[in-house]
């Protein structure tokens, strides 16, 4: 197994550089554990300045550049700049009418006014360039009443899903659509209010002594997206629009058989069709609100976009170089996979970490990444997922481990290609988790050569049988094979059943037989899982069998050495950025 320390350039020299008799033949431990090698085994340690303390020194002492206040920005040195976004934002809150101003002795008595606060903000592009200094002015919605302040049936209000944009740009990469975003200035205050809301203004907005009795929702109302998308949907309605079924956030207009989709999550929507119905889908958009446009979309959603020749890549480079940067990995030795190979991480591995070590928040990041353009973490990252409650010295070491591997994949993203199709995998090891023995299940959704739908999650039954765990894997890679039949169906107008590729032929004919499994070991499976069996027999999917070879989910429930693992990266669609 490959030897794992924290990532360091001192700490790695060891096993980057073995030591060289006279005739250049490299003197390597065959088994250091043990001592076997040809010289006695060496106590291989990172120099203090790597140890999790001294690094937590460093990252804390890094500089946060949003100011806490605007009182401190308007004092600062970008104090004219900020004057400006401030007033930009007053602007924008007398324009649309979003308040009537009242004295604080008209409010009736017993009404609760609602603090608010201005926050600052520093908007970049995808290069880390400064684009704009925000001013928002927000409510603290913590001080709002049920009931009087806001209903509870409006707190809820639907955002894009990932893979919904990740499936949109796999269908515009195959058939060579235009790929467009805008976005809607000061979306939230389109929301019109149904209660009485009275809220007091900082005073770099507002004269002493006066409140505002609100008319449309402020930025921090628990009811404000709720009220925004309701707003958008009545708007997009009338214009013609159509709101999927699968994605609420997407909508779809059709004129002399040519469509255009406009995904939209909260306030910044991609727009994706030929060149003339982009155009008027922007125009349409602009007819209700006031919208930015920004061109052919490069960076949407934190997703950098780079198109080329036959090929859709996304990525996040700038992101994964702030984290790398931020954990103080710049200077560590790139590793070829995220994972020792065949190893198994225990909560009792190592020692405590001290309380002020960013465990989480590491493994917060990566999920973020993982998320959204790197499924060949989607392992690593699960596992690391399991010991946030007590993680310990050997999980932090793991996590480094994960950052020396981005370092040498920073510039690494999905693509996708031109009619390869919607391919499903799905996957499982076998009491692979030391702590419960319970299997992981692994699932990854292709479409025209890259990952759109990707999942590494523990089960949450301990499996008797191999059978059983790839039963169980399947049960739950059902769920997203039926969601991107139909999403595909709205995109394509095409509906046809999907084949779930499985590595288990047992597995299968528990799958293909209602009688499979009435007696035995597999008698005792919860009829939840059966839920699999159910689809392939009505025909809403199939399942065949592949080789372990070509399952491209392996990835998703082990860990791989490096030329296996860059060979499944290479699979799920995961490349360098192209030129």
């Amino acid at each position: 197994a490959e030897p794992d320390t924290d990532g360091s350039v001192a700490g790695q020299a060891a096993h980057t550089a073995p030591e060289t008799d006279s005739e250049g033949d490299a003197n390597v431990d065959t088994d250091p554990g043990a001592g076997g090698g040809r010289y006695p085994t060496r106590d291989r340690r990172a120099p203090e300045r790597y140890h999790h303390t001294a690094y937590m020194d460093m990252v804390e002492g890094k500089p946060n550049e949003r100011p806490r206040s605007l009182r401190a920005a308007l004092a600062g040195k970008d104090g004219e700049l900020w004057e400006k976004a401030r007033v930009s934002e007053a602007n924008s809150l007398i324009e649309l009418r979003v308040y009537d101003i009242w004295d604080i002795s008209q409010v009736p008595e017993g009404k609760k006014i609602i603090p608010t606060q201005a926050l600052c903000d520093i908007r970049k592009d995808e290069k880390g360039k400064i684009v704009k200094y925000k001013v928002r002015l927000v409510v603290v919605g913590c001080r709002q009443i049920a009931g009087v302040d806001y209903d509870e049936s409006q707190l809820h209000a639907p955002t894009a899903l990932q893979a919904s944009v990740r499936a949109l740009l796999a269908y515009a990469a195959e058939h060579n659509l235009e790929v467009h975003q805008t976005d809607v200035a000061a979306a939230f205050l389109y929301g019109e209010l149904q209660e009485d809301v009275f809220v007091r203004p900082p005073l770099e907005f507002a004269a002493p002594g006066k409140v505002w009795k609100l008319r449309k929702s402020l930025y921090g109302l628990k009811q404000a997206a709720n009220r925004w998308h309701a707003t958008l949907r009545d708007a997009l309605t009338a214009k013609g629009f159509v709101a999927s079924e699968v994605d609420p956030c997407m909508f779809m207009l059709i004129v002399n058989s040519q469509c255009v989709f406009v995904l939209i999550h909260v306030d910044d929507a991609m727009i994706v069709g030929v060149t003339n119905m982009v155009v008027q889908a922007k125009k349409l958009l602009g007819e209700c609100f006031t919208i930015k446009d920004m061109g052919s979309a490069k960076y949407f959603l934190g997703l950098e976009i780079t198109r080329s020749p036959g090929t859709l890549w996304i990525g996040q480079t700038k992101y994964c170089k702030e984290i790398i940067s931020y954990y103080g990995m710049d200077d560590c030795n790139p590793i070829a996979s995220p994972v020792v190979a065949n190893s198994h991480l225990s909560r009792e591995d190592g020692e405590p970490l001290a309380a002020n070590v960013p465990y989480g928040e590491l493994v917060g990041a990566l999920l973020y990444l993982t998320s959204n353009t790197r499924p060949d973490l989607a392992y690593a990252v699960g596992v690391l997922s399991r010991f946030v409650a007590a993680p310990r010295t050997a999980h932090w070491l793991a996590a480094k481990r994960v950052l020396r591997y981005l370092a040498g994949t920073v510039d690494h993203g999905i693509a996708y290609g031109t009619s390869l199709g919607v391919e499903c995998f799905c996957d499982a090891d076998f009491g692979g988790d030391i702590d419960g023995r319970r299997s992981t299940s692994g699932m990854c959704i292709m479409v025209n050569g890259g990952a759109v739908v990707w999942r590494a999650k523990l089960q949450s039954v301990v499996a008797t049988s191999t059978c059983e765990a790839e039963y169980i894997s399947a049960a739950e890679a059902t769920k997203e094979v039926l969601w991107i039949t139909k999403f595909w169906a709205e995109l394509t107008g095409k509906h046809q059943a999907l084949t779930l590729c499985v590595d288990n032929q047992a597995a299968i004919t528990l799958m293909n037989k209602h009688t499979a499994g009435v007696s035995g070991k597999t008698k005792h499976i919860d009829i939840a899982y059966h839920f699999v069996r159910h689809r392939v027999m009505v025909g809403d999917m199939r399942v065949r069998f592949v080789g372990t070879q070509f399952m491209v989910a392996d990835v998703m429930t082990k860990g791989l050495a490096g030329p296996a693992h860059v060979q499944a990266a290479k699979g799920l669609g995961v490349c360098k950025r192209p030129t």
